[in-house]
């Protein structure tokens, strides 16, 4: 998978200057699973070259992530019965039905109810609309070693935009850490074998945070 291409796509698509951004690359690449099953061969090939990825590595990505991560979805179509060759395969796969696109309030009671009421709003018009393919993932894990809360302590977080003042963690502890030209970098494990990899921009850009995303930077650093 070609990882710097999606860095600096997502970059040029977001808006990073005015809003706080939180972004789950698997739960895209979930949806884009669904999204491949419901399609013939040449349609397949066609999106898997255009993303650089190939469906096995989605399907070992979500195989690998199964047993951490909680995830739903569903589709919602206005025309339900182009989905019906595919839905014993779609079912099989993912557990889902797809479902005939009704109103607005249909897809956010979807969202209120598998996110625990925690997303409640994710559309406010279905016009022009034909299908809409949803996937919710949850993640919880805890740290390795965890943060003790008599340590957490307002401090100034530095925006693109603006600062604010937050409630912060801290730790001290020998953890994996490295420093680039462009980023700081520590990771943090979890105790269901996964970790954390904070990346802190050395200077306030959006220029300095792209070049901070680089997957070949992030792994050689912290191997090292």
């Amino acid at each position: 998978m070609n990882n710097n291409y999606y860095v600096q796509k997502l970059c040029n698509l977001i808006d990073f200057t005015t809003q706080n951004i939180c972004f789950s690359p698997f739960s895209l690449l979930h949806a884009l699973s669904i999204l491949l099953k419901c399609h013939d061969t040449e349609a397949k090939q066609e999106m898997l070259e255009k993303l650089d990825v190939s469906e096995s590595q989605i399907f070992e990505l979500k195989q690998s992530l199964s047993s951490t991560l909680s995830i739903v979805s569903n589709i919602f179509c206005t025309n339900a019965q182009q989905l019906t060759s595919f839905e014993s395969t779609i079912f099989k796969c993912f557990n889902l039905a797809p479902e005939p696109l009704v109103s607005v309030d249909q897809v956010n009671q979807w969202c209120t109810r598998n996110t625990n009421g925690k997303i409640t709003e994710i559309i406010d018009s279905i016009i022009g609309i034909e299908c809409i393919l949803l996937s919710a993932v949850h993640f919880k894990a805890n740290w390795a070693f965890k943060f003790d809360k008599r340590s957490t302590k307002n401090a100034v977080f530095t925006g693109f935009a603006s600062n604010s003042s937050v409630q912060m963690i801290r730790m001290s502890r020998k953890l994996q850490y490295a420093q680039t030209a462009s980023a700081q970098i520590v990771c943090l494990d979890y105790t269901a074998q996964l970790s954390a990899l904070i990346i802190l921009p050395l200077q306030n850009n959006i220029k300095a945070f792209q070049a901070a995303l680089t997957l070949e930077r992030k792994y050689q650093c912290i191997s090292n």
